[in-house]
Formats: C-alpha cells, structure tokens, sequence
C-alpha cells in the first residue's frame, strides 16, 4: 500500500512539474495592449471664468479691443473650438452675438466666441476691416490682428487648434474670406453672410487682390436674392454706389471657390430649406465642402414675396434703416444662418498633417538561434526565459516559475527510478 502511494506521488509530482512549465510558457508569452484614445487636453490645466469679457490686445502698435465669450461648460482641462465672429461696415462688435444668436449656441454647444472690434478706415473713415490688405496710410493690419488675438488666446486658453472658425456679416463676411486666403494654416473653415466673395473683391476697388493661399478652404455662404447692398447678381451696389464691378455670386464667385477647393464647377442643387436654395459643389479636395445658401423667398411656400436683401438669416432683430438710408430688405427666419453654420463648422475641422516618415533604420544582424537543451522547442523556450508583463516588458516571476516547475519534474523522475529499481 506503501509502495502504491509512492508510486501515485511521484507520478503527480512528475504532472505538475510538466504543468507548470506549460503553464509558464503560456503566461510568458508577449501580449499586445491597447492604449485608449483620449480626447485632446492641456496640460498645464488653463481655467478661465465663464463669462462675457470686453478684451484688449496691442497689435502693430495699436490698442485693440475684442469681445470674449467663455462657455459654462469650459474647464481649461479639455480643447474646444473656437469662432471668430466679425461686425460689418460701420458696425459694431458688442451686439453682434445675441444680434446672431450665436451667444447662446456657443454656451449650448461649448466654444469659445470672439468679436473684434474694427477700426475706420480709409479714405471713407468708416468703421470695418481692411480685407483686401491694403497699404494706404491709416489702413488697419487686421490680418495680423486676428494672428495675434490667436497667439495670445492659444496660449491663455484650451483651444483646439484644428477647429479654429470664421464668421461675419456683411464686410466682417469678407473679412472671413481674407482668413481663408491668407490665415488658412490657422483656420479650419469660414462662413461669410451677405459677404462672400473670391479676390478681387472687384474690378475696380483693390483689382489686384489675390487669394494666396493655396490650402481647400470649406466654405458655407449665404446670400440674400434681393440684397441691394452685395448683390446677387453682381454690377455695382445699390447701397453703396461706389462700389462697381462686382462679381455674380453663382455664376463667379462660387465656381472660383470650386475651383480652389478642387471641387467640381457644376453644383447640386436642393431646397433644404422652405424658400432657401442650396448650391453644393461635390468632389472637394481635403473635404473642403464649399455651399451656397439662397434666400430666394422670405415666406417659403406659396407665391414668390421677395428674395432676402441684406439681413443675417433669423437674426434676433432684423436690420432696419428708416429713409433716405437704402432699404437693407427683407429676412427669412425660415432657416438658422448661425445652426447651420455651427452643423458645418463641427464636421469641418482642420486636416491633420501626415506625419513625416522616418528613414528607416540599417537592419540589425539576425542572430542564429540555439537550440536549447531539454525536450521544449525553441520558440517556447524563448517565451520561457523571456517572459512578458501586461505592459509588454519582461516578467520577473517568469524564471523562478521556471526553476520550480524543474525542480517539481526532477523529483517526480528521481522517484519512478527508485520505484523501478525496487520492483
């Protein structure tokens, strides 16, 4: 009975040596891990007050001011958007967000508002923005203003920089055009209201004004049918004489975008709105989606009252000037110029830079394997004696496994000997 037992011990002790070898063989083995994505952060954290703040910067000299919106939602720890939001000719910053409505989009949807305020310019010494980059004396660098309102706000505040966007109405509209051509590394997508156009502005105010930048800008404009101020169809300007050689906003302005951003010159056409077509050029390089909005009809269904003139779509109160001031027209409120440009600014951020391959390194000499003494094949026993963590590094608990279930082998065949010899 004695002898049985002995007998069943060693067999057991021979099993788990061999067990446990197998075992630490499978443990040993390198395993792949994932790293969760994360959302973008900053560290350093950089909080910032929820709150509406009249900001000023000095800026080739000049002391200027802005309007900053913080969201609640900010928290200095995560990224967020930002948007650039510019006032028209002789205009103003401090109603612009609640007169657009994006004050409250900005606090619903969580980013950043920033209204500029302009400075006259010349030869009129009315307020606005020097968009056509002029060098005159008493011209405003409004260009390097927005660089370095940019530079400082990146620097005090978590922004996203892949999502960095440009609005305005009217001349702030073709200010927003000029950060396309010339500010494009810096922002992502722009949507002027009653002020889109393609440099020149015209053929007679700035002719030679150019669009440098080569980089697919997307663009969602928007335009009234009846704006005596930009007009549709181009010419000169009803509200501002002055202003001649205006180009057709669909039959020049959009296919010149088109052709900028590598779409096709032939757009698609729908109704998405109730009196409200839409121009979509498809097949865009870098996604860079370039739309036309066209208020033909203020009222929607039914017979044709009047395209809209010169209004910012559902503006929190249309624009009014009583006579002799030209009549700025009639607004829809059919459809959300601010919803609408917020749903494209957030599906058009930045295109990522692809990243620069690095030459690849002379291979190393591949050394020839050994086989390894014992009945185990070389790629387990590699795995053994490397071992691996669940970080991928090597497992310290790996070779004294290794030793143990050895040693548990070893007495398991010491003990069969002995059982032979004595039988």
């Amino acid at each position: 009975m004695q002898r049985v037992s002995t007998r069943v011990l060693a067999r057991l002790l021979y099993a788990a040596g061999a067990i446990g070898l197998v075992l630490v063989a499978l443990i040993s083995l390198p395993r792949q891990t994932e790293t969760p994505a994360s959302a973008a952060t900053c560290a350093p954290s950089l909080p910032h007050v929820s709150d509406t703040t009249l900001e000023t910067i000095v800026s080739s000299s000049v002391t200027r001011q802005y309007y900053l919106q913080i969201p609640p939602s900010y928290t200095g720890t995560t990224t967020v958007p930002l948007v650039f939001l510019f006032h028209g000719r002789s205009g103003n910053a401090a109603p612009m967000a609640s007169f657009t409505r994006l004050n409250t989009r900005a606090d619903s949807e969580g980013f950043i508002l920033v209204s500029p305020q302009g400075l006259p310019q010349p030869p009129s010494g009315i307020t606005g923005w020097n968009m056509v980059l002029s060098t005159a004396p008493g011209a405003t660098a409004d260009l390097q203003l927005v660089e370095d309102m940019l530079d400082e706000l990146e620097s005090e505040l978590c922004i996203d920089p892949l999502r960095v966007y440009s609005t305005g109405y009217s001349a702030g509209g073709m200010m927003s055009v000029r950060l396309a051509c010339s500010l494009s590394d810096r922002i992502a997508a722009v949507a002027p209201v009653v002020g889109v156009y393609y440099p020149p502005i015209s053929t007679t105010l700035a002719p030679t004004e150019t669009c440098p930048d080569t980089r697919p800008v997307p663009v969602a404009a928007f335009v009234g049918e009846d704006d005596l101020y930009w007009p549709f169809h181009g010419g000169t300007s009803t509200g501002i004489p002055t202003l001649t050689g205006l180009a057709d906003i669909e039959a020049q302005t959009m296919p010149n975008w088109a052709t900028h951003n590598g779409c096709s010159t032939t757009p698609v056409m729908s109704m998405p709105f109730p009196g409200v077509r839409l121009a979509e050029n498809p097949g865009c390089a870098d996604g860079a989606t370039t739309r036309l909005y066209v208020v033909e009809d203020v009222d929607g269904p039914g017979p044709e009252t009047a395209g809209m003139g010169h209004q910012w779509p559902d503006s929190a109160s249309d624009l009014f000037f009583p006579p002799p001031v030209i009549s700025f027209g009639l607004n829809t409120h059919l459809m959300s110029a601010t919803d609408v440009m917020w749903d494209f600014f957030e599906t058009h951020p930045m295109p990522q830079a692809e990243p620069t391959p690095s030459p690849s390194p002379s291979p190393e000499p591949t050394p020839t394997p050994v086989p390894p003494p014992g009945p185990f094949p070389v790629g387990g026993y590699v795995g053994l004696v490397g071992g691996a963590s669940a970080d991928g590094g090597a497992s310290p608990i790996a070779p004294v496994s290794v030793v143990v279930g050895l040693l548990l082998l070893g007495a398991g065949g010491i003990y069969v000997a002995r059982m032979r010899r004595d039988q």
